[in-house]
């Protein structure tokens, strides 16, 4: 991890990034977990659309994946794993 960002190069557990997530930014995650569209968590949150975004945003930096659908990705993988362990 780099001094003062939360990016990390590898690949995270679900545990491990809300370790490094803000509260906000770990409220977003859950509500994208349960398949929550950025106008729906908003509304739900009280907080903006583009608020939303930014955390979306901030939570692709932290797990080094770029965009919504690969953090969608991502929780999915996660929540298989956490729920389904080999």
């Amino acid at each position: 991890m780099k001094n003062g960002d939360k990016q990390v190069t590898n690949t995270l557990t679900l545990l491990e990034a809300y370790s490094l997530l803000s509260r906000n930014e770990c409220r977003v995650l859950r509500k994208m977990a349960e398949g929550k569209s950025n106008r729906q968590i908003a509304r739900e949150l009280f907080i903006s659309k583009k608020t939303v975004e930014n955390h979306i945003c901030n939570i692709g930096c932290v797990l080094n994946k770029k965009g919504k659908g690969l953090v969608r990705a991502w929780i999915d993988k996660e929540q298989a794993r956490f729920l389904h362990p080999k």
